[in-house]
């Protein structure tokens, strides 16, 4: 289920998120519902959600795993596993098991708000590895200033810097409209989990967080 970011634009990691999730959905290995035993779910769920409140993710994702897979068809269990997963930072695991909620149960407001929290999720790790990544160019630099005394730069590595140059900036615009799409659909689905239940505050912040992040990719892809 891992996912190379470092290969994969952020729409891409979406889109394999969503055929997953179908894929799941679809295959002939879910079991019938008189084949399942709630009871025995349920008190996998229970030791689950205490494992979770007491932030051991990994014994948490283990008993709601077994829940999932006594009884696939419940989507508390996927929308709980898809909480731990976010826990755990591995933001397309989560982003499969809340659209698998979403789908399970279309009129519950916090399936809506796991698959907008997972997107955001993506967003954010999108973000803190391109920091990394010029976090080390930067050292890179330094480590070059360091070894390099010159005055002058030979016109052919300028051109060669310039078109490198040249090729960030489309890459960068690209990663940008990706975030901008994926901010996008969290802004929808908190939308649409508010009209089942205005009252949710958390799918109120995540929208507002969502737009504003939106906001920024969306002119920032614009002014270049």
């Amino acid at each position: 289920n891992n996912t190379d970011t470092n290969n994969s634009t952020i729409r891409r990691l979406v889109e394999d998120a969503i055929a997953e999730a179908i894929a799941i959905l679809e295959s002939d290995d879910i079991p019938s519902g008189e084949e399942v035993t709630t009871v025995v779910a349920n008190q996998h769920k229970k030791w689950g959600n205490e494992y979770f409140s007491q932030q051991q993710w990994t014994d948490a994702y283990r008993h709601y795993t077994s829940a999932i897979e006594t009884n696939p068809h419940d989507a508390t269990y996927y929308s709980n596993r898809s909480a731990c997963l976010l826990s755990m930072k591995q933001p397309h695991d989560a982003l499969v098991d809340a659209i698998i909620a979403r789908t399970l149960r279309p009129d519950w407001s916090k399936a809506y708000y796991r698959v907008a929290m997972a997107f955001l999720a993506i967003v954010q790790q999108q973000q803190q590895q391109k920091q990394q990544e010029l976090y080390s160019a930067l050292d890179s630099v330094e480590q070059e200033h360091d070894v390099i005394h010159s005055n002058h730069y030979d016109i052919n590595n300028n051109n060669n810097n310039n078109h490198n140059n040249n090729i960030d900036n489309i890459e960068e615009e690209e990663e940008d409209n990706d975030m901008d799409y994926v901010c996008e659909e969290a802004v929808m689905n908190s939308w649409i989990g508010l009209q089942y239940d205005p009252t949710n505050g958390p799918l109120k912040d995540v929208l507002q967080q969502a737009a504003q992040l939106g906001r920024q990719f969306y002119h920032r892809s614009r002014s270049k």
